[in-house]
Formats: structure tokens, sequence, C-alpha cells
């Protein structure tokens, strides 16, 4: 494999996706001209303040969150494209897939599980609570032993075999959220407790 520098790295990277969101983490001087080339979403230099380090990510990871990502599917002879972070839930009936959002529904074919795949590789969390349901976590209210309520209130079986690792999943990301909104806050967290998040 040929071996490049940060900046080449980089220009390799935005050739492939303009998108990605770039941090540079480095102990050289960087000439300015190179990096606006390759346009950073922040920079830092060596060693590292772990505070700088945390505000970045968080900065970053925010910035990912918000920009928008889009689920296409053939509906009615047409293709349609939706924001994922419209889509409620998935529910499936053998080779029907119904595709629900804040104010419109989808009639589409396949398999939910290749969606889920898809849902896989996006920056959104969908949690499979069901054979038949694919649920989009923004809009879950609570998880009881065997349902799950959603934001309007309506509630979807969630399957036995898929309990613990529902709730444990959902846990992790309530967690996250909650040390999300500490670090924006400006509320520091004890390093035994940020290591074992980090780690």
């Amino acid at each position: 494999m040929e071996k490049r520098n940060g900046i080449e790295t980089a220009k390799a990277i935005r050739l492939h996706d303009s998108s990605v969101v770039l941090v540079y983490v480095s102990e050289c001087s960087i000439a300015i001209n190179e990096l606006l080339e390759v346009e950073p979403f922040r920079f830092f230099g060596k060693p590292i303040n772990s505070q700088l380090f945390e505000k970045y990510f968080l900065e970053a990871y925010h910035k990912i969150l918000n920009t928008d990502s889009y689920y296409e599917f053939k509906f009615k002879c047409e293709i349609v494209k939706v924001s994922l972070n419209k889509i409620r839930y998935f529910e499936s009936s053998k080779c029907t897939i119904h595709l629900f959002m804040e104010h419109d529904t989808y009639k589409l074919y396949g398999k939910l599980s290749e969606v889920e795949k898809n849902m896989e590789r996006s920056k959104f969390s969908f949690l499979r609570i069901h054979q038949s349901h694919l649920v989009n976590y923004k809009y879950i209210k609570r998880i009881g032993y065997n349902f799950v309520e959603l934001t309007d209130g309506n509630m979807l079986q969630m399957s036995k075999d898929r309990q613990k690792w529902i709730q444990h999943k959902y846990c992790n990301f309530i967690g996250q959220i909650f040390f999300e909104m500490l670090i924006l806050h400006g509320i520091r967290m004890p390093d035994r407790i940020s290591c074992v998040i980090f780690c």
C-alpha cells in the first residue's frame, strides 16, 4: 500500500467523498493553504488536550447528525427519496413493507432484513424490535416488557427473544445522549467514568 501523509490522505478521501468530516491531529506544522484545500472541520496539535478533543469530537458528531441522509425506494412506479430523520418505523408482512413517516405512509416490496442492513450503514439508529418492526430510535418514548411505545402513542409488540438486547441497546443510546448533554453544558465527567465510556 502506498504511504501517504495526512494531506495526501485527505485529498484521496475528498476525491471519494466530499462530505466526510475531517479532524486533523498532528504534531507537525501544516501550511494553511494545504489545509484549506482539503477543508478540515477542526485541527489541533499534540500533545492532545482532552477537553478540546471532547469538544471537537462532539461538534463533529453533531455536524454529521445534522447533515440529512435519505432512504430511496420505488413507490407507484416512481423513485421516492425520504429523509431518514422523518421515518418513524418500518412494518413488514410477507414481502410487503409499510414505511411510516411523520405525515406520510408508503408501501414498498422487499425484505425487512435488507432494509435493516441499509439502516446499519446510516448514521441513524434503528432497532429491530420484532420480526415485523424496525423502529427509529428517535421516536421511541419508552420500552416496556414486551412492547415499545412511540412518541405518537403508537404501541408496537417486542419479541421476547430480543428484549434483553433491545433494552441494552436502548440504555446505551440514553447513556450516550446523557454524556453529550453534560459535555455541551460544560459539566465535566470524572476521568474514571470517561474512560469507561470511551473504551
